[in-house]
């Protein structure tokens, strides 16, 4: 498919297709347009799993209308909608699925209990999510790595804080790349071959994040991405993708994503087993000197 079918006419492009498809193809097709937004953000195996069909078979169906695979049709389909919803913000959307989702399903369930329900489908499925090979990868990148940096905006900066505090209390050279900060430049200027950078991007990429990544690679640097899609402006610009696909609702507070930081940050504490790090040792010294906390009973 060209580029203009593949976003701006996609849904019109599948409707032409529909009839000449076999039957349990045109059931993927109508699940994804009638169920929208929140069907473009499942897996493929979700998306069986509701139509009753293989996993197989819904890669079949996205090739069947014009797309090398499924990941492909769904990021056309994430553009088409991102366009429709217009200048809406991601917790502006999620909160229309949200509300989509509490209309349907069991009625007697809280808001609690069906947003524990699907965090807990999607922390069961995130084994299989990333690869155990790139886990690895990401945590030898981290060990090794002379500096540090990490990046990542707006929705994304929640868990950029949370890789970010740990790290630091395990090892030095640790940056903390903020476009407000007067130092941006200057840290991001710092990275070079034997540095990692690790960008945190998901759907409304910012663009400080993205030319982060740009010039860190150029300069020799290898960058990590936690991003959305493989086929993410993040993904495109990283030489390791770590892909979570989101529930679109307030993304930067999912327990998946911040799951997968923690994981990173358990292996990594693995590789400095042998007691606390110098860093530890230091931060608990300037703690104590300063009073910092206050114990539960006071």
């Amino acid at each position: 498919m060209n580029d203009k079918q593949r976003s701006s006419d996609i849904v019109e492009h599948l409707r032409t297709l529909h009839d000449s498809l076999s039957d349990s193809q045109r059931a993927v097709i109508e699940f994804l347009l009638t169920h929208g937004v929140e069907a473009i953000y499942m897996s493929s195996s979700q998306i069986a799993e509701h139509v009753a069909v293989n996993r197989s078979t819904v890669i079949r169906t996205a090739q069947a209308v014009g797309f090398a695979g499924f990941s492909e049709l769904q990021t056309a389909l994430q553009q088409h909608f991102s366009r429709q919803y217009g200048g809406l913000t991601a917790p502006d959307i999620g909160s229309h699925q949200l509300l989509s989702l509490m209309e349907t399903g069991d009625h007697t369930q809280s808001v609690l209990q069906r947003m524990v329900s699907i965090e807990l489908e999607k922390l069961k499925s995130l084994p299989d999510i990333i690869p155990a090979e790139e886990f690895e990868r990401a945590v030898h990148l981290l060990v090794s790595a002379q500096r540090v940096g990490i990046v990542g905006l707006y929705l994304s900066k929640s868990l950029a804080l949370n890789l970010y505090y740990p790290l630091t209390l395990m090892r030095s050279g640790c940056l903390l790349l903020e476009p407000e900060a007067t130092s941006f430049v200057r840290d991001l200027g710092t990275l070079t071959a034997g540095d990692v950078l690790f960008a945190i991007s998901n759907t409304r990429y910012a663009r400080v994040t993205l030319q982060s990544m740009e010039q860190a690679r150029a300069a020799g640097a290898t960058v990590i991405a936690l991003t959305d899609s493989l086929l993410s402006p993040a993904a495109k610009r990283a030489d390791l993708s770590l892909v979570v696909p989101p529930k679109l609702w307030f993304y930067g507070n999912s327990v998946v994503p911040s799951t997968l930081l923690n994981a990173l940050c358990a292996s990594l504490l693995l590789h400095h087993s042998g007691g606390p790090s110098q860093e530890i040792n230091v931060a608990n010294q300037i703690f104590t000197r300063f009073n910092t906390f206050i114990d539960g009973d006071d």
